[in-house]
């Protein structure tokens, strides 16, 4: 993840300062007819918050990445597109677990005995409390209504309003997968709180650096990611 958005800086860069020589007086509003392919990465102002219940007996922590996402658009009036949106972000979660949670899941006796006290009984056991750590891939398909408006104030930028709906499926990968002879499925449940329904609502603006590219940032509400900023191809 950081690979990619090390890139996507880079080449965020090198487009700016390679179009932003160019002169000016190429069109900075949408107008029917216009394909708008973006290409973004989207924030959490909190991602600390984000929080998993993959583990028995409490709720492991989840620390989201940044999300990479691709969306089009086509503008069927002047002021109105439609379009799609695919996203990817993934969410490491842990949770550390005591020898007191898992005492009562070691099938050997003897085991759960010697873990617990200190005092050794002759059993090799493992008494290694267990930090279990899974990866949760989550990818997303929506669909997207966008409201283009030029101000008087600030006619270089295309202002929009857009409203995005659609449906994440997740993908999750045990790292740590048994302590002993414990089974992984007796300490982790199949439920992952990520939202399937993924909502945003957003404000937002573009500055096209050239008729073809432009640069946009965007905030709004959401029950993902909230802060978006990236490129924008027109052709």
């Amino acid at each position: 993840m950081r690979r990619i958005l090390s890139l996507f800086l880079f080449l965020t860069t090198l487009i700016v300062s390679s179009l932003s020589a160019q002169e000016e007086g190429h069109r900075q509003h949408t107008e029917k007819g216009d394909h708008l392919l973006n290409l973004g990465v989207s924030f959490l102002p909190n991602p600390t918050d984000f929080t998993l219940d993959l583990f028995t007996g409490g709720t492991g922590s989840g620390d989201p990445s940044p999300g990479i996402n691709l969306h089009y658009e086509y503008s069927i009036t002047n002021n109105i597109s439609l379009g799609g949106l695919f996203g990817y972000y993934r969410v490491n979660a842990q949770q550390d677990l005591t020898l007191n949670d898992i005492s009562e899941l070691l099938d050997d006796p003897q085991c759960a005995i010697e873990c617990l006290i200190p005092i050794g009984i002759g059993d090799n056991c493992n008494c290694d409390a267990p930090t279990i750590r899974e990866k949760v891939n989550v990818y997303t398909l929506a669909g997207k209504l966008v409201y283009h408006r030029q101000l008087v104030m600030i006619p270089a930028l295309d202002f929009y309003t857009s409203i995005t709906a659609g449906y994440s499926f997740n993908r999750r990968k045990t790292v740590v997968e048994q302590l002993g002879s414990i089974a992984l499925e007796e300490l982790t449940t199949d439920k992952v709180n990520v939202p399937t329904f993924v909502y945003y609502i957003s404000l937002g603006g573009r500055y096209f650096i050239s008729e073809n590219f432009a640069i946009f940032g965007e905030g709004g509400y959401s029950n993902v990611h909230l802060v978006q900023a990236g490129l924008t191809y027109r052709f």
